[in-house]
């Protein structure tokens, strides 16, 4: 393997084409000083590639350069459908700077040729490691992987300076395989604007940041140590006919705008989806107002499931009382199924679920529980 070690910049010429040279073909290591590296178009990256940054390196996208629905700020090579795929690619350290203050996404997110604000993409890509950075202004995802398998994402901070819809900090659509997704950290507020996590096997195909994904199944993923002052949602599972399974998060902390746990039913029919064996455990969680100058608490609740959920298991999940004025509810199910459930409250707290008859939607309004197990 090459090692490549790139001089220090001065911080304002453009040096796209000094990185993507020692990237091209792979088999590189390519290390990055401390310094910042302005760039003018999304970089390439190759199998067998490491780019290994120092903590105060700076890579950001210089404003206004951003050009069309696949335009980003790193990709793999040959990640399209005729493409075969890349493997061995690991990214670690800096702080990466899409700057959407100055690309922002195009104004008509349906038109399939304007930028449509990722960051990070990855496709087809096996044994992919990202970890130990600060990932800054995405306009839309910060990270999104398609049809990737054995892949590490660690020890990973968020940044936002304009936090809106659509930022999702790492966003899984079909075929990701074997993956584990551990200490992400929002370190400023309101952000993620959107998910902190997605398990999307099934999502909208018609949004330039969702511009070619594909819809296939997502198993065997580990997700541990999240947390956020005020995200919009925490984890966020659609599935409709492709399957979610074998999935495991535990400890998260924090508060949102929206749903700690998202399984709602989006623009799908309500009671489908293909979910199976997920398990969440040690969560904290707390409602926070929609915007920081404004008291306003939305009543969407902490956890709202209304997609089909088999061997699904939630222990453990203590409601924080700071939210104590809050009119949201901890859990709406409302799958349209006579669920078979399993629920013990928290000690020391009278929490009781309660169940309608005729549409067999449950509700818990205050407090958290033990275990509450859905077959």
């Amino acid at each position: 393997m090459r090692k490549i070690v790139l001089p220090i910049p001065d911080g304002v010429a453009d040096q796209y084409e000094t990185i993507q040279k020692a990237l091209d073909g792979g088999d590189v290591l390519l290390v990055l000083p401390a310094g910042v590296f302005p760039v003018s178009h999304a970089l390439t990256v190759y199998s067998n590639t490491k780019i290994s940054a120092d903590e105060h390196t700076v890579v950001y996208r210089i404003g206004g350069s951003v050009q069309g629905v696949d335009d980003c700020l790193l990709h793999n090579a040959h990640e399209w459908k005729d493409g075969e795929g890349d493997e061995n690619i690991e990214i670690e350290g800096g702080i990466w700077n899409m700057n959407n203050g100055e690309n922002r996404r195009g104004q008509d997110i349906y038109d399939g040729v304007s930028y449509g604000g990722l960051m990070f993409r990855f496709t087809r890509v096996k044994y992919l490691s990202i970890r130990d950075m600060t990932l800054a202004n995405a306009d839309t995802y910060f990270v999104r992987l398609i049809r990737v398998s054995d892949f590490r994402i660690i020890n990973i901070k968020f940044y936002n300076s304009f936090p809106h819809i659509n930022q999702d900090g790492i966003h899984l659509n079909g075929y990701c395989f074997n993956g584990v997704i551990k200490h992400l950290r929002a370190i400023s507020p309101y952000t993620p604007g959107d998910d902190m996590v997605a398990l999307n096997a099934d999502d909208g195909t018609v949004t330039n940041h969702n511009h070619a994904i594909e819809l296939g199944p997502i198993e065997n993923i580990e997700v541990e140590d999240l947390y956020a002052e005020s995200a919009w949602n925490f984890v966020r599972i659609l599935s409709i006919d492709q399957t979610v399974k074998h999935v495991r998060i535990k400890k998260l902390r924090g508060g949102v705008m929206n749903n700690f746990l998202n399984i709602d039913s989006w623009k799908f029919p309500r009671g489908k989806g293909a979910i199976e064996d997920v398990e969440f455990s040690d969560i904290k969680a707390f409602k926070v107002p929609m915007k920081q100058d404004s008291p306003a608490v939305n009543k969407a609740p902490l956890i709202l499931i209304q997609l089909q959920v088999k061997d699904f298991i939630l222990h453990d999940f203590e409601r924080i009382p700071i939210d104590a004025l809050s009119n949201a509810p901890t859990l709406v199910l409302e799958n349209g199924t006579d669920n078979r459930l399993q629920f013990e409250p928290r000690l020391n707290e009278a929490s009781q679920l309660e169940i309608n008859p005729e549409t067999h939607a449950v509700r818990l309004e205050k407090g958290g529980f033990q275990l509450l197990k859905i077959n």
